[in-house]
């Protein structure tokens, strides 16, 4: 039906990215995060599916036999 050509939570932008930093000492860490653009909930729009931005953090010690890491996820605290 004409004005109900949405398709429930299909998100139109979606994003991921980050940076990393790798040291000569066995040492890397990376800076992460995912976003979602807000999006339709039902067929005509009326309800709104909020999108989100979160941050994501890891850090890791490689040695020749091992790697130890620790992740932070939501760094930033989103509601999501």
């Amino acid at each position: 039906a004409k004005g109900e050509n949405y398709i429930p939570l299909a998100p139109s932008v979606t994003s991921i990215g980050g940076i990393s930093y790798m040291s000569k000492k066995g040492w890397n860490s990376s800076l992460r995060y995912r976003y979602m653009k807000d999006r339709p909930a039902n067929n005509d729009n009326s309800v709104i599916a909020d999108g989100y931005f979160v941050t994501d953090f890891a850090v890791n010690y490689t040695t020749k036999k091992f790697e130890f890491g620790l992740i932070v996820e939501n760094l930033l605290n989103a509601k999501w």
